[in-house]
């Protein structure tokens, strides 16, 4: 069996977000070398705040062997373009100044707590709201598929933190830890890509329908980029007790009211215009998925600036 050396690799820059790749496995000849872009922090006109997440293959569905039926088959689905997402569900404060109105049931919550008790249809009528507001069409509500991806950031475990339960509260708000009553978004720990309450507080919408057998239907591959929107739940269920990345249950499967918190991303083409780079201060981390001593060292090899992001080049060196 070839050996193995899985890494992934955290590059970071004062005023750009961070990056973390996917786990790269350097002992392959072709992923010895990784592009990677870190881009500046975006926050659009309202105060919503966006993370870019890479494209990449991941499996989705019930890896675990632990959910329901219409988690299944498994499957493997490739994101060919790069989008963004909110880092935070959508506040009440948020809803408020784009639709006029609070909807929630827990609106003494206030401002920073997820707007919830609202629709798939209202949902979208939010999007279309945002998008007039922003002076844009790049907002849209999550494919299930997107949402399962960022959710999980790589990972392949029960949680996206892990398989240890015990670190849950860490994470999520659930009915034990909650009060039975949402909470103000970001109060927990984020994901690998930088995003929270992806574990508890609310349900979410997404763009798909719901269909028993849709994971037998579903394409292998999506090409969409640009802006996605995460969202509510199903009216009496207001605190998430879904804590699997692979239940979200983003797809509408009642059609009642539901909770809204949703996360919005913006067009991921901005016009970029290569420079030259001399010097940028980047700083590169890895992280040893599996240590493998023959892994002799990762650099930067070639920089270059962007109007909004910076490229890095980086190598590793590796003695099969």
């Amino acid at each position: 069996m070839a050996a193995q050396a899985e890494y992934r690799f955290e590059v970071s820059a004062e005023g750009f977000d961070p990056y973390l790749s996917l786990p790269v496995d350097v002992a392959l000849p072709d992923r010895r070398q990784l592009t990677i872009e870190v881009f500046e922090p975006f926050v659009n006109s309202i105060g919503m705040a966006f993370a870019r997440i890479p494209a990449g293959t991941f499996l989705m569905g019930d890896i675990q062997g632990v959910g329901y039926g219409d988690e299944l088959p498994v499957h493997e689905v490739t994101l060919t373009k790069d989008f963004y997402i909110g880092k935070y569900e959508v506040t009440q404060a948020q809803w408020e100044a784009v639709m006029g109105n609070n909807p929630s049931w827990f609106s003494s919550c206030g401002g920073d707590c997820p707007v919830e008790w609202v629709s798939w249809e209202e949902a979208q009528a939010f999007v279309e709201a945002l998008n007039a507001l922003e002076g844009t069409t790049a907002y849209r509500l999550p494919t299930e598929a997107e949402w399962e991806y960022a959710a999980r950031a790589g990972t392949t475990t029960s949680y996206a933190f892990g398989d240890d339960e015990n670190r849950l509260d860490d994470y999520a708000w659930t009915r034990d830890n909650s009060g039975r009553r949402t909470q103000p978004v970001g109060q927990k720990k984020p994901n690998l890509w930088g995003l929270y309450d992806i574990h508890g507080n609310m349900f979410e919408w997404v763009q798909d329908w719901y269909k028993s057998d849709y994971y037998l239907l579903s394409l292998r591959w999506t090409r969409r980029g640009r802006t996605s929107v995460r969202n509510g739940s199903c009216g009496e269920q207001l605190v998430l007790q879904c804590l699997r990345p692979a239940c979200g249950e983003p797809r509408p499967r009642c059609t009642g009211l539901s909770n809204q918190p949703h996360r919005v991303s913006p067009g991921a083409e901005r016009g970029l215009t290569r420079r030259a780079l001399e010097s940028e201060g980047l700083a590169l981390a890895r992280w040893p998925a599996l240590k493998h001593e023959l892994v002799r060292g990762c650099r930067f090899n070639t920089r270059a600036r962007a109007q909004h992001s910076i490229f890095a080049y980086i190598e590793c060196d590796y003695k099969p």
